[in-house]
């Protein structure tokens, strides 16, 4: 299985000490050299992000089709660029990615797509958390992860937790 990320699900996870859900539930997350970067770039958890690139999970790869990046970099950042052109070159089976925007784009292209809130609610599907609300509320709180009220509201009802 291949699975992408975008930079803000691995942040968020590590934000909330609990970026080894990416590794439990994919056993391999791939990031483009943009996500690496923008990763680099949290001064706050550096040290932190730097054993996380080392580890053999989370796996720096290449993309080439430049055309193709251009193409979709004119509408989002950098990382998120890279993400969707990797996911396509490698034909991905998930890409992470939780801004709007890219999610549409990425769909657009024909990738399955989910973000933080589906990556609660499977780590909840296979028992690696007990409760999505309690990692939300800290993620709301820790991360500044932004979720409209009514979206949190019908996560937690799918989580039989509202």
């Amino acid at each position: 299985m291949i699975i992408i990320s975008d930079t803000s699900p691995i942040t968020s996870l590590l934000a909330v000490d609990s970026v080894h859900l990416l590794q439990d539930l994919y056993n391999i997350v791939a990031i483009p050299e943009g996500v690496k970067q923008e990763l680099l770039r949290v001064e706050s958890r550096r040290l932190e992000i730097e054993k996380l690139l080392s580890e053999d999970w989370l796996q720096v790869k290449p993309f080439t089709d430049q055309e193709l990046f251009n193409k979709i970099s004119t509408d989002l950042d950098q990382g998120e660029s890279e993400a969707i052109t990797l996911g396509l070159e490698l034909h991905a089976d998930l890409i992470l990615i939780d801004e709007t925007k890219g999610r549409s784009v990425a769909k657009a292209y024909g990738l399955k797509v989910t973000g933080l809130l589906g990556v609660l609610m499977e780590a909840k599907s296979k028992k690696l958390i007990s409760s999505v609300k309690e990692l939300l509320d800290a993620l709301v709180e820790k991360a500044g992860f932004y979720v409209k009220r009514d979206l949190y509201d019908s996560v937690l009802k799918a989580a039989d937790e509202y």
